[in-house]
């Protein structure tokens, strides 16, 4: 009897530890969603610039690395994102946008938002540090908290 509630108590840390290391991983995969939605932005302002393909041909070439990303038309759907709903917002207005005006005007616009953009990564970069060390020891704390309360 002792030893399958020490099982269980074992079985609640490490749960409650790996949901914490879980939710870390989130919000580092959210600062690398947004480095490579920024160089992105980058390779599209480029295939626009040069006019060598289509728009869709551009969108599909310049955000190949980003995985959470994909393009139904000028529409973008994501797929198993971090990225905050404002953000995703933004993404979706941009894409709405883009292909609808002059090449200058779309040109200044990319620059623009991957202004934005650059931010929102530099605001993830600051504080990927101190959040993932803040889940990690939250979850293995609630672990021990919990495993505690129940002996």
């Amino acid at each position: 009897m002792r030893f399958v509630k020490v099982l269980g108590i074992g079985f609640v840390v490490l749960s409650c530890t790996f949901a914490g290391f879980l939710k870390s991983r989130a919000v580092i995969r959210r600062k690398d969603n947004l480095a490579d939605f920024c160089s992105g932005l980058e390779m599209l302002y480029e295939y626009i610039s040069q006019g060598l393909s289509g728009l869709e041909t551009a969108l599909e070439k310049a955000f190949f690395k980003c995985d959470f990303l994909s393009f139904d038309g000028n529409a973008p759907i994501f797929n198993d994102c971090c990225l905050t709903p404002d953000e995703k917002t933004d993404i979706t207005n941009f894409f709405k946008e883009t292909g609808h005006s002059a090449k200058k005007f779309d040109l200044d616009r990319i620059n623009a938002f991957k202004t934005v953009m650059t931010q929102h990564y530099n605001e993830a970069l600051a504080e990927t540090k101190q959040k993932c060390k803040l889940w990690q020891t939250g979850g293995i704390c609630i672990g021990l908290i919990v495993g505690i309360l129940l002996i």
